[in-house]
């Protein structure tokens, strides 16, 4: 690890505070969130990041999960900005996307992006985008080495 990564990291583990989302459709409990807007990574590094603080990248395995996501990412993203985060979505064959984490299937009908995903420029991984107080989050296939902010979760 180079040190000004390490040094990035251990700021931004300082200096963080989790957000605690809570789903009556988990299976273990209360989902806590640890949204990182300190640096960007790509989607490995971001994975890596997660294990390191012993969680893992955010999934949302039913609508109930994408919405409190969503309302969270709503009222923190500033007005008209748009942001990506990496969640642990992977493409597991063409134009279909499951959770790494889960192994279930990404199934979030009407939570894709306009025309996603569409696999331009070898997206295999999947990324939450958000545009501010007045839009929505929605999902999009992207290239893994893009480097975007991303959310961990307490391991499911």
């Amino acid at each position: 690890m180079q040190p000004s990564w390490m040094l990035l990291v251990i700021i931004a583990m300082a200096t963080a505070n989790p957000i605690t989302v809570t789903s009556k459709n988990i299976s273990k409990g209360d989902k806590n969130l640890f949204v990182q807007k300190f640096f960007k990574a790509t989607f490995f590094q971001a994975a890596m990041f997660c294990a390191n603080i012993g969680m893992e990248l955010v999934s949302c395995n039913n609508q109930r999960e994408f919405d409190e996501v969503n309302e969270y990412l709503i009222k923190t993203v500033p007005r008209d900005e748009l942001i990506e985060y990496w969640s642990a979505g992977v493409k597991i064959e063409p134009m279909k996307f499951g959770w790494m984490n889960t192994g279930l299937p990404v199934d979030l009908p009407g939570m894709w992006g306009p025309g996603e995903p569409n696999n331009i420029g070898n997206e295999e991984c999947l990324e939450f985008s958000v545009k501010g107080k007045t839009g929505r989050l929605y999902m999009n296939d992207a290239n893994c080495s893009v480097r975007n902010y991303f959310i961990c979760q307490n391991k499911v």
